[in-house]
Order: structure tokens, then C-alpha cells, then sequence
């Protein structure tokens, strides 16, 4: 039996898709954050519930070959870098581990999967972050949030996943606005002003600023942004999102431009993309030309091919290969996304690519009324995956090919198996590591209607 504080000597034995490591004690399983395969333990247990526990390393006896010096005075603080201990190696050990076991245990699906495509750079590598703001005795403070809680943490010197000039623009905008008497948003008492600061940087190193506030405007505004522009000239962009609900979700609906335009411009597999506050885009360039080159080669495009790219953004996937197929259907319930998609098709010169601002759900039903039979659908999902309505409706299309990319092997698990269930297989499952230092992985997964021969 197991209690709370009871002290135990664990050896960790793998590790979980939430970067927890996972032992054994008596009939229990116990789950330790920051651990590595190999490592022996001292745990203190810190919950217990009827079949497994978690715990905390208390005295690390022997160490994991496979642990590394964190370099990071943030590790285990914030809510990030669960697997910053570790070798890169193992870290796409595990991290094909994830996707396997997912398909196995959700899905009951044994399939070969492919070596996880290693990020080009696993530090730096990310060209957005969202900062939760706080109060504390000197005024705006800016920091991550705690594993698994809304405390946040100060980030002193900056995240290694992020450019340097990040954390130098938002202390910066904190310093600035504390002068305004601009204060930190409180979640409890959904009182006060800033909730957010959002930075996009682009590939040719510059920089959206995004202010996330309880409110429509701030006194200030113009002398804030000639202000933080005399420190920061590559800021190109600065936009105040409205988020006036009492909710977790980080932006608003509502923006307005402060300076310049409400946008920035990147370049992706050679093709340019305008970028809206809200609109989403890979955050891992390098890492994502990787994927989208494996998208291609799954959805091995022919001139006649209709393509529908669902949950599209802004429309980057289907924009990549366009020119290689008769038409791309693109469909995105953001409104800005979308509006940036038919954008980026005009500015790229393509003319073959339609975007709809819908549901996928919905959108799907319409394809289904007007008859319109794309020979290949690709998903692109949150991290919720697709609706069981959705599956289905995509499985009456009768598409040829289906390419479902996923931030979540559980909920890709769960969908491969709905589309194995109604007549397709798995053809090939390509991992690519999009979020280098965590437990997240993108995967690509190809599945083709079954053929039936007559012998």
C-alpha cells in the first residue's frame, strides 16, 4: 500500500506521452516528473489514487545515461521543457515511443512507425510566444506558467526556445506601460488591464507585438509605441487584442492596430504568408518545411487532384504544393486566418486555391449536398482531434487518400482507428519533431481506401 508522503526507492522504467516518468511499486504505477529510463530514485509520494500514484524525486541514487546538464535556471519551475533533462537522441526515442503506444493502446492499431525527423535546431527555434502578465511590487512582471497551474513564473534572462530579443522587448513593454499606470489582469477578480504579450518574429527578423488586454484601449497608446519603438525598431507591427471574457483562452476576437499594419509577413517553403495576430502558424519554421515536404510526398499530388485542407489556418499547407494540382479547398472557422489565406494565395500568384470561413464539420456537410469529391482530404486539427460527424462525413466523400497531421497521438490514435473501422488503412506514419525539449510531436499519417480485388 501506498500513502501520501510515504518515502519509496523507485527505478524508472519508461516514460509517459506527458513527460512523466513511469515506475513501479507494489500493484502501483507511479508517475515522476523530470526523470530519465534507468534512473534510481528516492520518491516522496504526493498523491495517491486506486491503482497509481505520483511522486517527487527527493534523492536522485543513480542516474540515467541518458541525462544531461539542463542549462536552463527555469527547469522544473516553469511549465515547460519536460524533457530538457534528457539527450536529444533519447528525447526521439521517446518521442516515437508516444506515437506507437498511442496507436497500440487507443487505437489497437500495430503499425510500423517511421524515425521521428529531428528539428533542424532544438534551441531558438520558436517565432512565437505567449506571455502571461502579473503584478508584483515593481509593476508588470511577465513569466511562464507552473506545470499544470496558472502561477506564474518570471522568466529572468529569457526562455532558450525563444530569440533573445523576446524577453528584451517584453521587459521593455512592461517597463514602458508601468509608467501609464497600465496594471496586470487578474484572474480571479476579472479586474485590471494587460493579460498577455504576444510576439511573432519572421524570417527576416521581424517582429509583431501583440498586447492582449481586458479592454478596448489604454491611455498612453501613441507614446507607448513611439516609446518601444526607440528601443525596438524591428517591431513592424504592434496590435491591441480585445479579451474582456472571464475565460482561460488567451485571445480575444476583437483587434486594433496601434502601429503600422495589424500584420506581419512571413516565408514558408519559399512562398510568402501574412500573418494576423490570431492566426495560426507553425511556430517551428524549420522544422515545419520538414513536415509540409512529408505532407507532400503523402499527398503525391497530380494535376488533376482536388485537395481539401481542412482546418487550413492560413493556408499554408495547401499553398505549398498548389501549383501541382487542379484546385485546393481551404477551410478554417478564424475569420483572420482566412482572410489571410486568400491573401497569401493573391500575393503568392495562385489561383486555383478557394478558402471558406467554416467549420470543418459543416463545411463537409456541404461537400457532401453540392457533391464535390476531393481525390484527397488533409486534417490539421487542435489538439482535440476530429468529431466523430466529421470522420464520417470525410468517409462518404470516398476520398482516395486521407493525410491526418496531429499534435496529439492519442487523438490521432482515436481517429485512425474510426477511418481503419470504415474501409481505409494506414499506409505510412511520419513523426516529425516540431517541439524540440518537450513532450510534444507532430505526426503525418497517411491512410488509402482499401482495395478489394475479385479473384
Amino acid at each position: 500500500m501506498l500513502v501520501k508522503n510515504q518515502e519509496v526507492t523507485l527505478t524508472i522504467e519508461d516514460i509517459a506521452s506527458d513527460g512523466n516518468g513511469v515506475s513501479r511499486y507494489m500493484d502501483f504505477v507511479v508517475f515522476v516528473p523530470y526523470t530519465a529510463v534507468g534512473d534510481v530514485i528516492t520518491a516522496k509520494i504526493v498523491k495517491v489514487k486506486k491503482k497509481h500514484a505520483f511522486g517527487i524525486i527527493v534523492n536522485l541514487l543513480k542516474e540515467s545515461p541518458h541525462r544531461i546538464d539542463s542549462g536552463c535556471i527555469h527547469f522544473q519551475k516553469c511549465g515547460g521543457c519536460s524533457l530538457r533533462h534528457l539527450d536529444y537522441k533519447e528525447e526521439l526515442r521517446l518521442k516515437k515511443n508516444f506515437v506507437v503506444n498511442s496507436l497500440n493502446k487507443i487505437g489497437n492499431i500495430d503499425f510500423p512507425v517511421e524515425e521521428v525527423i529531428p528539428s533542424p535546431d532544438i534551441s531558438k527555434y520558436r517565432n512565437k510566444v505567449q506571455l502571461p502578465v502579473y503584478q508584483d511590487k515593481n509593476g508588470l512582471n511577465f513569466g511562464f506558467y507552473a506545470r499544470r497551474s496558472h502561477r506564474i513564473v518570471p522568466i529572468t534572462g529569457g526562455c532558450d526556445l525563444n530569440p533573445v530579443i523576446f524577453n528584451k522587448i517584453a521587459s521593455d513593454v512592461c517597463e514602458i506601460l508601468n509608467s501609464y499606470s497600465v496594471k496586470a489582469y487578474d484572474e480571479y477578480s476579472h479586474q485590471r488591464d494587460l493579460r498577455h504579450i504576444v510576439l511573432r518574429e519572421n524570417d527576416k527578423g521581424e517582429i509583431m507585438l501583440c498586447l492582449v488586454m481586458n479592454c478596448d484601449s489604454f491611455e498612453g497608446e501613441l507614446e507607448f509605441c513611439k516609446n518601444i519603438l526607440k528601443e525596438h525598431p524591428e517591431i513592424v507591427s504592434i496590435v491591441l487584442n480585445e479579451n474582456s471574457k472571464n475565460t482561460n483562452r488567451i485571445m480575444g476576437f476583437y483587434n486594433r492596430t496601434l502601429y503600422n499594419k495589424g500584420y506581419i509577413y512571413d516565408t514558408l517553403c519559399g512562398k510568402k504568408f501574412r500573418l494576423s495576430p490570431t492566426s495560426f502558424f507553425q511556430i517551428n519554421r524549420g522544422a515545419a518545411e520538414i513536415l509540409y515536404g512529408e505532407i507532400e510526398k503523402l499527398v503525391q499530388p497530380e494535376i488533376d487532384d482536388i485537395v481539401l485542407d481542412l482546418y487550413c489556418g492560413v493556408g499554408s499547407i495547401g499553398l505549398s504544393f498548389a501549383e501541382k494540382v487542379r484546385k485546393v479547398i481551404g477551410v478554417e472557422n478564424n475569420e483572420s486566418a482566412v482572410e489571410d489565406a486568400h491573401h497569401n494565395a493573391s500575393v503568392n500568384e495562385i489561383y486555383n486555391a478557394e478558402f471558406f470561413n467554416l467549420d470543418a464539420t459543416k463545411f463537409s456537410e456541404k461537400l457532401k449536398k453540392f457533391a464535390i469529391l476531393p481525390d484527397c482530404i488533409i486534417t490539421d486539427p487542435p489538439r482535440k482531434g476530429c468529431s466523430a460527424t466529421l470522420l464520417s462525413n470525410l468517409v462518404s466523400l470516398n476520398p482516395e487518400k486521407i493525410v491526418m497531421v496531429s499534435c496529439n497521438p492519442a487523438t490521432l490514435a482515436r481517429d485512425l482507428r474510426v477511418l481503419i473501422d470504415s474501409g481505409y488503412e494506414i499506409k505510412k506514419v511520419t513523426p516529425v519533431d516540431m517541439f524540440p525539449r518537450t513532450e510534444h510531436v507532430e505526426t503525418a499519417a497517411l491512410v488509402s481506401k482499401v482495395i478489394h480485388r475479385e479473384y
